[in-house]
């Protein structure tokens, strides 16, 4: 019987329940620890992993909890300093009153960013409290009284005095944080001097370079060192590609051989965008010639995903690699996995030339250490088409 409004796999997007799958010890953790304040968090994985839905996933669930607020940013759509402290004020405010089934709060904030000064200002000293402060600090803002360092330290420092006022604990998600170095280093020497001192505010954050990430929150010296313990996503192992693939076929009666399920896996790597995409384009191959899911059909689906991506994967890596880097790339993608040391032969070059290279291509999250010193890329998608377009 088919789902009502519901396919089989979701492609794209924040993936929700019945999709989000597979990470329920990651969850675990970071929900406990979350709900008591203990820790704040940082989730390092690659594109197309499930930061999002992770976080996602954790809002939701720590929603339901009494007196715990939660907002999300990403990072990405955050152009400047003031622009990530006029978001932060705003989602809070707003995830404040819907908890609450309160109106009233946002808009006084408002009031600040565009109304007249003078009858702004009349308004913020009769509401008061670290309400009417951080009105007042938008304005001094607003005539160019204070920067936008002094704006962002000014909203952090909000949060902390507005939930201790109100009695409730507060939750602040950050999708791709390091995102925020483009902004100059003295932001996460904020956000340390912050976390020295909230009581009532956790953060967890994400990421997808483990170069930036280094830089900002992993060396010794860096501003927020020790400050966030690392969870990282790996992709889906096996059992749990190819139960959750044989589930959402059977819900709509298509049934999928073991050869057809573990190919899925062997194609995808278990990362969880590409599990979703190659099944839904298994279940449309099956609807259109009325036939069972075998490897045969799979392996259709899987050139139809790699035509699909051809644009996308070409821009990336003419754009984002070196000709070093592209030779590299090619090399281990007709490779299963290799030494540098074998690269650098068929590449004719000393091995000591492509240190730095192979540096960046595994901060990046593009390569990872295999077995006994074997390199090999972790997105097998891009792996594969490469190796049969290059």
């Amino acid at each position: 019987m088919y789902e009502k409004n519901i396919g089989p796999f979701q492609v794209g997007g924040i993936v929700a329940p019945p999709f989000f799958i597979g990470r329920d010890k990651e969850l675990k953790e970071m929900y406990e620890s979350l709900r008591t304040l203990s820790q704040n968090f940082l989730v390092i994985a690659p594109r197309r992993v499930g930061k999002s839905s992770l976080l996602n996933f954790l809002k939701r669930k720590l929603e339901n909890e009494k007196n715990i607020i939660v907002i999300y940013l990403n990072c990405r759509n955050i152009t400047n300093k003031s622009n990530l402290s006029t978001k932060l004020i705003e989602e809070f405010l707003s995830e404040y009153e819907k908890k609450h089934k309160l109106k009233g709060f946002l808009e006084i904030f408002k009031r600040a960013m565009k109304d007249k000064i003078l009858s702004t200002i009349r308004t913020l000293d009769q509401i008061g409290g670290s309400l009417g402060d951080i009105g007042e600090v938008y304005i001094k803002f607003r005539e160019k009284e204070i920067d936008e360092q002094v704006y962002l330290e000014k909203t952090l420092d909000f949060i902390e005095k507005f939930s201790k006022e109100k009695e409730i604990r507060t939750i602040i998600l950050i999708d791709e944080f390091q995102k925020l170095n483009n902004f100059n280093d003295a932001i996460f020497d904020l956000f340390k001097s912050e976390l020295d001192i909230q009581e009532r505010v956790r953060y967890v954050v994400t990421g997808s370079s483990i170069m930036l990430l280094q830089d900002i929150l992993l060396k010794k010296d860096s501003p927020l060192y020790m400050m966030f313990t690392k969870i990282y996503l790996e992709p889906f192992d096996q059992n749990i590609t190819t139960d959750f693939v044989k589930k959402r076929l059977n819900k709509f009666n298509i049934k999928i051989s073991q050869d057809g399920l573990k190919y899925i896996h062997e194609c995808t790597g278990g990362i969880p965008y590409y599990v979703q995409k190659l099944g839904q384009f298994c279940f449309e191959l099956s609807q259109l010639t009325n036939k069972s899911v075998d490897k045969y059909l799979v392996q259709n689906g899987f050139e139809r995903m790699l035509r699909e991506f051809d644009e996308e994967f070409e821009s990336r890596f003419l754009e984002k690699f070196s000709p070093k880097r592209q030779a590299i790339l090619i090399e281990i993608a007709n490779r299963d996995g290799a030494r540098v040391s074998e690269i650098a032969l068929a590449m004719g070059v000393d091995v000591n030339f492509l240190g730095e290279s192979m540096h960046f291509l595994v901060e990046s999250m593009v390569l990872q250490k295999q077995r006994r010193g074997y390199y090999d890329f972790f997105d097998k998608v891009f792996k594969a088409w490469l190796s049969r377009d290059m």
